[in-house]
């Protein structure tokens, strides 16, 4: 596992680099990822709750489930106890390019009872968006094959502005590795984290 310590920059890409695949994500063979994924059956997410085991003094609550969100991958709260989550339909076969269904949620509690009961699709049409970092009138995440920084430039809690970040590195990274953690240091760095797609 490697890390970057990387800062951000606006960008531009050719239309090659952009229609990239990546090897072992897009076309996978059908039995490709079989033996690593046990099936099960369904629960409700109050079946999953009590499967948890909890040391004395604790317990768990249920914030948000389906069909309000779906595979969730990362979550993140920002400055006002919003909670963003990315999910991806797509994961783990990666989408072909402009193709991807996936999203980006800010999750509220508005009436303070723990529950998230407002759910506003910040940003939709993602491919595998992992790693979210709230940011000033936005987030910055990762969608195949880029890091982004979505803004809203309006207030209405939607991404209407995406400006791609890092992408030459990102482009390069991403023949190899894959993203799997974006997180901002107190120095204000951000770390990118990042895992080999196949053997090397």
């Amino acid at each position: 596992m490697l890390c970057f310590l990387l800062t951000s920059y606006g960008c531009n890409m050719s239309k090659k680099t952009s229609q990239g695949t990546v090897k072992g994500l897009t076309d996978p063979e059908p039995k490709q990822f079989a033996e690593h994924i046990r099936t099960t059956e369904f629960q409700t997410p109050e079946q999953e709750r009590a499967g948890f085991k909890l040391l004395p003094g604790f317990e768990i609550t249920l914030f948000a489930s389906e069909p309000d969100i779906g595979k969730p991958i990362n979550m993140e709260f920002d400055e006002r106890g919003r909670l963003w989550v990315t999910q991806s339909s797509e994961y783990p076969m990666a989408a072909a390019p402009k193709k991807g269904h996936d999203k980006i949620t800010i999750i509220e509690d508005t009436d303070g009872d723990g529950k998230g009961d407002k759910f506003t699709p910040f940003a939709q049409d993602l491919n595998i968006p992992i790693g979210i970092i709230p940011s000033k009138k936005g987030a910055i995440a990762f969608s195949i094959p880029n890091i982004y920084q979505f803004t809203d430039t309006d207030g209405d809690g939607k991404s209407d502005k995406k400006r791609c970040s890092l992408v030459s590195l990102a482009i390069r990274i991403l023949m190899e590795w894959l993203i799997i953690l974006l997180e901002v240091l107190m120095d204000g760095y951000m770390l990118v984290m990042v895992l080999p797609t196949r053997q090397q």
